[in-house]
């Protein structure tokens, strides 16, 4: 058998026709690329995890006040047909899937046709689940009390600390049935090693009467965290007294105050340094005789009682065995008296003198006499004639102040006449 040889001569060929060789195969392979691409086979695929998406539920809130229960996180498999290549190149987020809650007018169970838009260029085969089940409720809008919050820390031995919440209650808008399982809501705060006043702010929950979490995507609280200052605060129990100025070396003074004692309480600090609780401040020139005061303590600044308002009564005496009352007779002629009078007025007292009374000791009431005291008397106030029976404010000279003082009020009668 005879074999006959093939062969190519390129020389004989020619770089011209070697050309026109390489340009016909470029297009040769460029025609296949165009009938792979646009002739690729059809196909059909089976989408699973399409998110599925409501429709309209801000107009059943704005329109009707409803609220929609379910429904929410749902998915559906969607079975495609197209081209093989399309195909495999899809992702779930390709395929469009929605449920039109548009024209539900009352609450209710709805079942509603899941409605795909495929991709350009596919055709829907199958969706699955056909449709969706739909719960449509009344929007119902309650103000919640926020109840008191899960804490965790460790405090100093004797401190004790409160809570002020930025509000009492917050309001929160959904589902009737859903908010109707509302009972309140809670919060936990980890406070830690709590040595200083803090402000925390914290998310929260809505939890039912059992304190099971309450959860739905369309409870709209008005706010989403609470705010809380703590404060540190120390109690004590500490006598309640009069707190007493003497102006004479010597003087003493018993006294009683009911109640004996009073529990407050405070910053750490302050309650530490607190020895006791001054119900009203007097000097012994208030005191005449045995005397008695009432009223409601007034406490230091940071410092409340725990009970609330404190109500008191006190009686004070002056131990007189060193001790005398004194009256001496002052002029209101005299140079020591000083009286200011309106413009166009002038004064006359309707007496001579007044008596004023001054306490000393035993000791120093030989060395006594009006000359002791001063008076000023201001009657700018008074415009008009006539006869005022006003209070005149005597003291002790400043020089004469450690051998006495007045005790009591004094009055005068004065006439103003033009």
């Amino acid at each position: 058998m005879n074999k006959t040889s093939f062969s190519v001569n390129i020389k004989r060929i020619g770089p011209v026709n070697l050309l026109l060789v390489a340009l016909s195969l470029f297009l040769a392979f460029g025609l296949w690329l165009f009938v792979v691409s646009t002739e690729s086979p059809t196909g059909q695929r089976a989408v699973a995890n399409v998110p599925v998406k409501l429709v309209g539920t801000d107009t059943l809130s704005s329109t009707y006040g409803f609220s929609v229960l379910t429904g929410y996180d749902v998915t559906a498999e969607v079975t495609l047909r197209g081209k093989q290549s399309a195909l495999n190149a899809l992702s779930p987020e390709d395929v469009v899937a929605k449920v039109d809650l548009s024209d539900i007018t009352a609450a209710g169970s709805y079942q509603k046709e899941i409605q795909v838009t495929p991709p350009s260029g596919m055709e829907v085969i199958r969706v699955s689940p056909e449709n969706l089940v739909v719960e449509v409720d009344v929007e119902k809008t309650v103000s919640v009390p926020i109840l008191k919050p899960d804490e965790t820390y460790t405090l100093v031995e004797g401190v004790q600390f409160k809570r002020t919440l930025s509000t009492e209650s917050i309001s929160v808008k959904g589902p009737q049935t859903v908010v109707d399982k509302i009972y309140g809501i809670k919060c936990s705060v980890d406070l830690g090693n709590f040595t200083e006043n803090v402000t925390k702010t914290v998310p929260f929950i809505f939890v039912d009467k059992d304190g099971n979490e309450i959860t739905d995507r369309y409870l709209l609280p008005a706010q989403n965290t609470i705010t809380i200052q703590y404060t540190l605060y120390k109690e004590k129990t500490v006598p309640l007294v009069l707190g007493i100025t003497t102006l004479l070396e010597g003087e003493e003074v018993t006294q009683s105050v009911d109640p004996e004692n009073v529990t407050v309480q405070g910053p750490p600090e302050k309650i530490d340094a607190l020895t006791e609780i001054v119900a009203m401040r007097i000097s012994t020139a208030d005191i005449t005789g045995q005397q008695t005061f009432a009223g409601f303590v007034t406490f230091p600044d940071g410092i409340t009682c725990k009970t609330g308002a404190v109500k008191y009564t006190a009686r004070a005496q002056l131990k007189s065995s060193s001790f005398t009352t004194v009256r001496l007779i002052l002029s209101l002629t005299g140079e020591n008296v000083d009286v200011t009078v309106p413009a166009g007025l002038k004064c006359e007292f309707a007496s001579q003198s007044v008596s004023v009374d001054v306490r000393t000791t035993i000791k120093n009431r030989p060395r006594l006499d009006a000359s002791v005291l001063e008076a000023s008397l201001n009657l700018s106030s008074y415009t008009t004639p006539g006869t005022y029976t006003v209070e005149l404010p005597v003291s002790v000279k400043t020089e004469s102040q450690s051998l006495c003082y007045v005790v009591g009020t004094v009055t005068a009668t004065v006439v103003l006449s033009q």
